[in-house]
């Protein structure tokens, strides 16, 4: 049971970032005083190391080098964005808020990550207070939306502390038979892509195949395919190539047993879904060398929809597995926009791995 109270709203810090400080009242009757604030890009490497060492508990921890990747890389970064609390100049809690745009239309969203607390300052309600700081900073940004995964734990902190509503995405696993998969054949051939010389051709399949028709869709934009994309799936992103034209791509991860697909993107006036896998697949497994006659895939139900059962010989439909993910959360921050959990009751809801955050 902790108590809150804002000795001062805003003061400008010396590094000219906002912050405020906040006083928590403990059981025990002891108070503890805070500074909440945003960074500056100096201060992202200890924010990374701070955010590496609260998350070193999972079985594949993130290393520091992730959530430094993941700030430079991105096109749309804002230290300022990244709220925490410092205690005794230490950074003890963090809320990063992303800026994406999302389908349908290109909403205007704050993305929400890095979430973790420092195991000592934990049951204080910081994170409920840097949430409520970031849905102000998002509002004060006219972003629309805004949204963040969590896990089932965590889903009714978010839903009480920010107003989040969950959505469902629908995923299967499926098994692969590897020797019925195919080699590429003339007129087609597969490499790695190329940035920036893809772009404009992966933007292209990828706003058809994907943000036309998925709710909550991250929107693309040149500098974040070339910025961002490209290192995230650095060396994973096999394309398959017709005619010197690009027609389908795919980047596959190993998570535990089972593969996930990462990303993908199709072509089908060029070329059917099931044929681009059954080519793709063959070379992305080559990639991981890995020889075991069935691979376990976790991938969007709407691409394995996208393949009629009678011409996938290379798919044992008979282990087919429902494994939908519910962690997706959305909060409607301007009161005339769409509801996302309204929409997604019509319309799919993807958020590709490789664009999560």
């Amino acid at each position: 049971h902790t108590s809150h109270r804002n000795i001062k709203d805003i003061m400008a810090s010396s590094d000219g970032v906002d912050e405020s400080i906040i006083s928590v009242t403990l059981e025990d009757g002891s108070i503890v005083k805070y500074t909440m604030r945003g960074l500056t890009v100096d201060q992202i490497q200890p924010w990374a190391q701070f955010c590496a060492s609260v998350f070193a508990y999972k079985s594949n921890p993130p290393p520091a080098s992730y959530f430094e990747r993941h700030f430079y890389n991105d096109p749309m970064r804002n230290a300022s964005l990244i709220r925490v609390m410092m205690y005794e100049k230490r950074i003890v809690s963090s809320c990063r808020i992303f800026q994406r745009r999302v389908s349908p239309g290109g909403i205007l969203a704050g993305g929400i990550g890095e979430v973790c607390t420092d195991q000592q300052h934990r049951k204080r309600g910081l994170l409920k207070l840097l949430l409520q700081n970031a849905i102000q900073i998002m509002n004060a940004r006219n972003m629309k939306i805004s949204l963040l995964h969590a896990a089932q734990e965590f889903r009714p902190v978010y839903e009480k502390g920010g107003g989040y509503q969950s959505v469902s995405s629908q995923w299967s696993v499926v098994t692969f038979i590897r020797s019925n998969l195919q080699q590429a054949q003339i007129p087609y051939t597969t490499r790695l892509a190329k940035f920036p010389q893809d772009t404009q051709r992966l933007q292209e399949i990828h706003q058809e195949f994907s943000e036309q028709r998925f709710v909550g869709c991250i929107i693309r934009s040149r500098d974040y395919w070339n910025e961002y994309i490209c290192k995230e799936l650095n060396g994973s992103l096999w394309t398959l190539v017709k005619n010197d034209v690009i027609v389908a791509w795919i980047s596959l991860r190993l998570k535990g047993q089972t593969f996930q697909m990462q990303d993908f993107g199709c072509h089908v006036k060029s070329i059917s879904v099931a044929d681009a896998l059954a080519v793709l697949l063959q070379v992305a497994l080559q990639d991981v060398l890995v020889d075991e006659e069935q691979i376990r895939i976790f991938l969007p139900t709407a691409v394995l929809d996208d393949m009629p059962q009678q011409n996938c010989s290379f798919l044992d439909w008979s282990t087919v597995m429902i494994e939908n993910d519910d962690g997706w959360m959305y909060k409607t921050l301007q009161q005339n926009e769409v509801s996302m959990v309204e929409a997604t009751k019509t319309r799919n809801h993807l958020i590709w791995p490789a664009d999560s955050f």
